[in-house]
């Protein structure tokens, strides 16, 4: 078995060269940079380039794992003092993963930090990746290493802006209304379209657009920088004719992977005079594709663009992976924010054709849809009408040949604008909605509950609640612990949330089966209408939406971690 030496570097790591001539046996290595956010040796509080001081940091554990196993392939110890360990004949493989936690002296983690996955396979004599070690439960800046006055210092970063059109080159990007999603197995974020508005939007109102966006922007945690997949390092400038770039700026659009990296973009606001205007375009996103073509138009088997039936934004598409169809639902048209559609319709990807399959019973917009372990079955949940929040459910089954629209059971609570996942208990078969606005007015709720499809109902308690109420929360469960970390979202007078909570998991079984823990720490830019995605490396990373900068309320531009306290049960390595 071939295997590989480590060196886990906790200050700033400079490659050196290696030497030449293949007379010469070297053993490959694994090489590892460690930067965090948190206090100096000096006290001082912000980007350190190299393990940041932990008041009560009693050991440092360096963990090879496979996540996707949950594997505990080596570990190895030592004091936060030592500068650096070596963890020997590590095994190469495939979806590794470095792990770094700083333990107490209780071995409680008290901050957490890992590469992507990677492989190693043993060609590469030098590999190395980079680990930001944060505080767990709570947020912190994402960082890039940059030159300045001869010196490697790291600094917040900024959306790209190297290669904007039409703008001062100095205009940041901030923006609400984007989608951000994982690719590259969760190694990478991609950041679709979305647009810097008036930070003040009533519940259930339209945005007010300012400038839309129709750029595609990457993020490498192996760098903590953003990159304009339109800027051409080569030329040092955006590639012609608007090549990875949207055809279409949109906000409040729909980015559903269909698989391998590709990515449909459907729908959404572009600006309009007064109002922002709905589209009823798709594109393709196909990140396997060579730069300058990763940005395509659907079309059908004609050449003919393929566009909806009805345009639309706050609507949900869903991936179906039984048939490779998407199915659209729902949404706000072109008649204003009392023009919610009760339409659904169906994108065939194998026969590149779109039609309306069916009405729902009720029209509804900023509202739910979840796929079931069936690959087939979406469940639409709650959402608005034009009256107000909506508690009923419905359910899309079939295939292209004859789609089934049928009425689920409804939740305890009316709510929109609110989050919803399929959770891991249960075998993956019950759906939770979390918080979210209860009437026009943006009245919020602090509930949750959940169900499975067949039951007539869905099960909630009185003390089945958040710490705080919230509107357009974002939930993630994490994989280990099957804890749910609920982030933003705002309250009854539409402040900005900053804190974070935790639904801790016990048991189905148990009267409270879920409960709250409000984390410490708040988010550094106060950004509520942001994006939150987890990543390979365990952190959950938040870009945009609406915050302050400079004490200034905005659109933001920067990004941020949240590091997620997420327990892994210690796997026998093979």
């Amino acid at each position: 078995m071939k295997r590989i030496s480590v060196l886990v570097v906790l200050s700033a790591l400079v490659a050196a060269a290696v030497g030449c001539g293949d007379e010469v046996e070297r053993d490959p290595k694994l090489n590892i940079q460690v930067i965090g956010w948190g206090s100096g040796q000096d006290g001082t509080v912000g980007f350190q380039p190299r393990l940041p001081v932990f008041d009560t940091a009693a050991q440092v554990r360096v963990n090879l794992t496979h996540p996707g196993t949950g594997q505990l392939v080596n570990t190895a110890a030592f004091n936060p003092s030592e500068q650096r360990a070596v963890i020997p004949k590590l095994r190469f493989g495939n979806d590794l993963r470095m792990e770094f936690e700083v333990v107490d002296t209780q071995g409680v983690p008290v901050a957490t930090g890992a590469t992507p996955l990677f492989d190693f396979d043993g060609d590469e004599l030098v590999k190395g990746y980079r680990i930001q070690v944060d505080e767990v439960d709570t947020f912190s800046p994402v960082g890039s290493v940059v030159n300045k006055a001869g010196r490697s210092e790291l600094t917040q970063s900024r959306m790209d802006y190297r290669a904007v059109r039409d703008f001062e080159a100095d205009r940041w990007l901030g923006r609400v209304g984007h989608v951000t999603v994982p690719y590259d197995g969760g190694n990478k974020a991609l950041i679709v379209g979305g647009a810097h508005v008036d930070p003040v939007r009533r519940p259930a109102g339209l945005p007010q657009i300012k400038i839309v966006q129709d750029d595609l922007m990457e993020f490498d945690p192996a760098t903590g920088y953003f990159t304009d997949l339109s800027y051409d390092p080569q030329t040092r400038g955006v590639r012609a004719n608007s090549a990875d770039r949207l055809f279409e700026g949109r906000a409040f659009h729909t980015v559903t992977p269909i698989g391998n990296d590709k990515f449909l973009v459907i729908g959404g606001f572009t600006s309009g005079d007064p109002n922002a205007r709905a589209l009823n375009s798709i594109e393709l996103i196909d990140l396997n594709a060579a730069p300058g073509t990763r940005v395509q138009q659907l079309v059908d088997a004609s050449g003919s663009p393929l566009t909806l039936e009805a345009p639309r934004a706050f609507h949900t598409a869903t991936y179906r992976p039984s048939d490779n169809t998407v199915i659209v639902a729902g949404g706000i048209g072109r008649g204003g924010e009392n023009d919610v559609l009760d339409s659904v319709e169906l994108i065939d990807l194998d026969e590149s054709s779109v039609q309306t399959v069916g009405q729902m019973g009720e029209g509804r917009a900023e509202h739910e849809a979840v796929l079931m372990g069936d690959g087939e079955t979406v469940w639409l949940l709650g959402g608005r009408g034009p009256s107000g929040a909506l508690s009923s459910t419905e359910t899309v089954s079939g295939d292209a040949g004859g789609v089934s629209i049928s009425t689920a059971a409804s939740m305890n609570t009316a709510r929109y604008a609110f989050a919803a996942l399929r959770i891991t208990p249960n075998n993956g078969s019950l759906v939770m909605a979390i918080g979210g606005y209860t009437d026009l007015d943006g009245n919020v709720t602090d509930t949750f509950e959940f169900s499975s499809l067949g039951r007539d109902e869905f099960l909630a308690e009185g003390n089945w609640r958040l710490e705080e109420g919230r509107g357009n929360p974002q939930a993630i469960e994490l994989s280990n612990s099957n804890n749910i970390v609920v982030l933003g979202g705002r309250d009854g007078s539409q402040a900005r949330l900053t804190s974070s909570e935790v639904l801790e998991f016990g048991d189905l079984g148990d009267p409270k089966p879920y409960t709250a823990r409000t984390t410490e720490g708040t988010s550094h830019n106060e950004r509520a209408d942001f994006t939150a995605t987890p990543l390979s490396n365990g952190k959950i990373l938040l870009i945009g939406g609406v915050g302050r900068f400079d004490g200034t309320t905005t659109t933001l531009d920067s990004a941020e971690y949240f590091t997620p306290l997420d327990p892994r049960g210690t796997a026998p390595a093979n």
